[in-house]
C-alpha cells in the first residue's frame, strides 16, 4: 500500500477503512474517507492529510492522536494502549500539537502543553516574515567564524550575530521569548 509516507511494510487493518501502516521511515493511521465520515468527528477529520481521493492519512507523531483520543474506549486503542499510549498521553501529546482541537470540542487543553504550541506557532509566523528577532542556529566557538567566547547565532532573515557565550547560555532554553535586539542588548549591560 503506498502512503504519504512511502511503501508499507505492514498493514494492521483495525477493521473496514481503518488501518494502521508502518513504513520504514514514518507511519499511521489510513482511513477512507467514507470510514472517516462514518468514525470520526469533522473536527479530527479537518486535521487530517488527504491522501488521493480516497484516503485520509492521520502520521504517527501528531494526528493518530486524534483517532485515537476518539475511541480510547473500544478496539482500536488496545492495539495501540500500552506504557507509552494512556489517555492521559494522548491529553499531552493533542494539548502539545493539537490543542485547537480540544477547544473545538469544547474541553480545556492542558496550559503547559499549549504553551509549547502557541511558541511554535509564533516561531512559524517569525520564519516566515523572516525576522530578525527569530534565532534559528546557534553555534559554537568551534565554527571558524565564531570567536572563543561567543556563541553564533543565524536569525530567520539569513543574519549572522556574535552573543556572549554565558549569556547565550544563561537565555538558550528561553531565547524565543526575547527578542534578539533585547538580548544583545542585555549583554552589553
Amino acid at each position: 500500500m503506498n502512503t504519504p509516507w512511502g511503501k508499507t511494510d505492514s498493514v494492521t487493518k483495525i477493521q473496514k477503512g481503518v488501518s494502521w501502516v508502518s513504513t520504514p521511515e514514518h507511519g499511521g493511521f489510513m482511513i477512507t474517507r467514507k470510514a472517516a465520515e462514518t468514525f470520526l468527528s469533522p473536527e479530527a477529520i479537518s486535521r487530517a492529510e488527504d491522501y488521493g481521493q480516497n484516503y485520509l492519512a492521520f502520521e504517527e507523531d501528531c494526528l493518530a492522536f486524534l483517532v485515537l483520543w476518539e475511541h480510547s474506549n473500544d478496539v482500536w486503542a488496545e492495539t495501540f494502549f500500552n506504557e507509552k499510549y494512556n489517555v492521559q498521553q494522548l491529553f499531552f501529546s493533542i494539548s502539545r500539537w493539537n490543542p485547537d482541537y480540544f477547544r473545538e470540542k469544547g474541553i480545556t487543553p492542558d496550559p503547559a502543553s499549549e504553551a509549547i504550541w502557541r511558541e511554535a506557532k509564533e516561531a512559524d509566523r517569525l520564519r516566515a516574515a523572516k525576522s530578525p528577532d527569530l534565532i534559528v542556529s546557534a553555534f559554537g566557538d568551534w565554527a571558524d567564524w565564531v570567536p572563543k567566547g561567543k556563541v553564533g547565532v543565524i536569525t530567520a532573515d539569513d543574519q549572522r550575530h556574535l552573543l556572549p557565550a554565558n549569556l547565550y547560555t544563561k537565555l538558550r532554553y528561553r531565547l524565543s521569548n526575547y527578542p534578539l535586539s533585547q538580548v544583545i542588548y542585555a549583554g552589553r549591560a
